[in-house]
């Protein structure tokens, strides 16, 4: 699997981002508060969502709070675009807040 492109509306301090992958490998670095571990959250929570259906928790409202945008006015949601290595491309978009929706 290739990751193409993300967009983050909103997912801590990122807010309207659009990152692009090129082929082979990407290194992302920058200082301390970047947001290169909040990038690597919002890959992981665009894949795979953050926990599995059914009544959310305490626990999981609090990493929903984490990771919440660090501006107000901004969508907590996201779009990825990865190709799988037969060619085949797929979009994956989640709204976390205020419902957990993926189309």
């Amino acid at each position: 699997m290739k990751l193409l492109e993300l967009h983050l509306a909103g997912f801590g301090r990122l807010v309207d981002r659009t990152f692009t992958f090129a082929p082979g490998l990407n290194l992302v670095y920058g200082p301390n508060e970047a947001g290169k571990s909040t990038l690597q959250r919002a890959i992981m929570a665009l894949l795979y969502g953050f926990f599995d259906d059914g009544r959310i928790s305490q626990e999981h409202r609090a990493v929903l709070a984490a990771n919440k945008p660090w501006d107000p006015k901004a969508s907590f949601a996201g779009r990825l675009i990865y190709a799988l290595d037969d060619g085949h491309r797929f979009q994956v978009k989640r709204t976390f807040d205020p419902r957990l929706q993926t189309w």
